[in-house]
């Protein structure tokens, strides 16, 4: 039997309590251990199910109310605070004809002078709260979820304290091999992501000042290159970048190790081709000097050679007309030059033929970087005459299909000869202007200067013969060679300065190529 209460420990709250919306009870606990309600709201009443005369007769009635699963936790609870004669908080669940609700219970010891425990206590409820709570932890668990399966590698740490790390997703232990236990900070991580100490500091210092810079700012970390060693001792490139959320830093690593090998790649590319180029260029100079070289004599030893083979043959026929005595030591000497003479035609028109027959594979071609190459390679002898080039072509590629060294000697052999013309005549600012044009289903190279012109001869297409006033230069006869093997044509004309004008026509590439230029 549980004590009566005594009058002096009556609480007249009972009106005063019907307006709170929350469960008052006054509990009495005695040294031996039995306890007795001395005071229940009607509230709290209502939030337990039970009716005041019953629970006076038996107090064990208000905790059949919490939920059998929390029923042994909160006896164990209660009873080791009674024991201690200390608060008891406590946060759990109530059955109530079979409606489940969240209730909070915290209860202050009074110790009394017969050493008994007055228990001043409230329950409110706070079912509202638990379910955001639950919807909360639903929607913190749909994000982690969403975040886990993410495809790009992702982590979160404090910006307080050592930035103890509390996040990482799926695609960042796969990538980088880190578990989200094995690094509890961002130092533990650095030491493992950087292992060379000097490498680490470098790191550190520039996350930390970024971080700083972020806090002050507004929020953001840009993102910037780290190579990372990977948990197997792999590198990896990443670009990194933050987000400050609260208390929260959110890092995105954006794995660029595959690019940066291509870039490698691709720069070591760049430098075969251009060791390819520049040995191109050579192997085209030195074949552009040869071929040069090779034209030249064909067209200085044809003039005077033929004069000599004509000489022989009119002195001949003068001897055989004459038929003096003691001619024949004559004859015998006009006979051997007039042989050596015919010897010599023949090596000549057999480098002729050479430099006109020779068929070499045709490829496409970027006139515009034959251009290019040619004037490169007569920089040095145009500059030394004070000759001003000015270019007006296209930047984009104008593709024909040929042979790029014979077009490249066929440019170089017009500019020389340009160049030649304006020395020979003296002209005050010479100049070179080189146009190149499209016309139709044509590409047009036009070489044009401020020099004397050309001869009235020559303004009738006859390449062959030289421009020079000696008649022993190279003339055009390569060009119109190559014009020919390309199936183009060579046209000569004044230029708008009052000069000459050659104008090298040449089919034009349909289809642009996928294969580079030889050139």
């Amino acid at each position: 039997m549980n004590p009566p209460v005594s009058p002096e420990r009556s609480f007249p709250w009972q009106g005063l309590s019907e307006h709170i919306p929350v469960g008052i009870y006054v509990l009495l606990t005695q040294p031996d251990g039995q306890f007795s309600f001395l005071f229940a709201s009607r509230r709290w009443l209502e939030m337990v199910n039970v009716e005041l005369e019953p629970l006076q007769a038996d107090p064990d009635l208000a905790f059949q109310a919490v939920h059998p699963h929390d029923r042994e936790s909160f006896q164990q609870l209660r009873a080791a605070r009674v024991a201690a004669a200390e608060p008891f908080h406590w946060q759990g669940r109530l059955l109530v004809e079979g409606d489940v609700s969240w209730v909070r219970i915290d209860s202050m010891p009074i110790p009394q002078a017969d050493g008994c425990l007055l228990w001043a206590s409230v329950m409110i409820d706070i079912s509202d709260l638990k379910q955001r709570e639950l919807e909360l932890q639903q929607r913190q668990q749909e994000l982690h979820r969403i975040l886990d399966n993410l495809p790009i590698p992702l982590g979160s740490c404090r910006i307080d304290g050592d930035q103890s790390i509390v996040f990482f997703n799926r695609c960042f232990s796969e990538t980088f091999g880190y578990e989200l236990g094995s690094v509890p900070t961002i130092a533990s991580w650095m030491e493992q992501a950087y292992p060379l100490p000097l490498r680490r500091r470098f790191y550190e210092d520039r996350w930390q000042r970024d971080v700083d810079a972020a806090l002050r700012g507004d929020g953001r970390i840009p993102a910037r290159a780290y190579r990372m060693t990977s948990r197997d001792g792999s590198r990896r490139d990443v670009l990194l970048s933050a987000l400050v959320l609260d208390d929260l830093l959110v890092a995105v690593f954006l794995d660029i190790s595959e690019r940066r090998r291509a870039e490698l790649e691709l720069q070591l590319v760049r430098r075969r081709e251009r060791r390819q180029r520049q040995q191109q260029q050579q192997e085209l100079e030195r074949k552009l000097q040869s071929s040069l070289t090779a034209a030249a004599m064909v067209h200085e030893i044809q003039q005077p050679l033929s004069t000599l083979l004509i000489g022989a043959q009119l002195a001949l026929s003068g001897l055989e007309q004459a038929s003096q005595p003691g001619s024949q030591p004559l004859r015998s000497l006009l006979v051997t030059q007039r042989d050596q003479a015919q010897q010599l035609q023949q090596t000549t028109e057999k480098m002729r033929a050479l430099l006109r027959n020779v068929q070499t594979p045709h490829r496409p071609v970027n006139l515009s970087e034959v251009v290019e190459s040619a004037l490169l390679f007569l920089r040095r002898i145009l500059l030394d005459a004070g000759i001003a080039v000015e270019i007006q072509a296209t930047n984009a590629p104008c593709w024909v299909a040929g042979d790029g060294a014979q077009l490249q000697i066929a440019v170089a052999n017009v500019l020389r000869n340009a160049r030649e013309a304006l020395l020979s005549a003296a002209t005050v600012r010479p100049c070179i202007v080189v146009t190149l044009r499209r016309d139709g289903g044509a590409l047009e190279l036009e070489v044009a200067d401020n020099g004397p012109g050309l001869p009235p001869g020559l303004l009738d297409p006859n390449p062959a013969v030289s421009s020079e006033a000696t008649g022993m230069g190279v003339g055009l006869y390569v060009v119109q060679t190559t014009m020919e093997n390309h199936g183009g044509t060579l046209r000569l004309g004044r230029s708008p300065q009052a000069g000459a004008a050659v104008i090298l026509r040449l089919p034009a590439l349909l289809t642009p190529p996928s294969a580079p230029s030889p050139l």
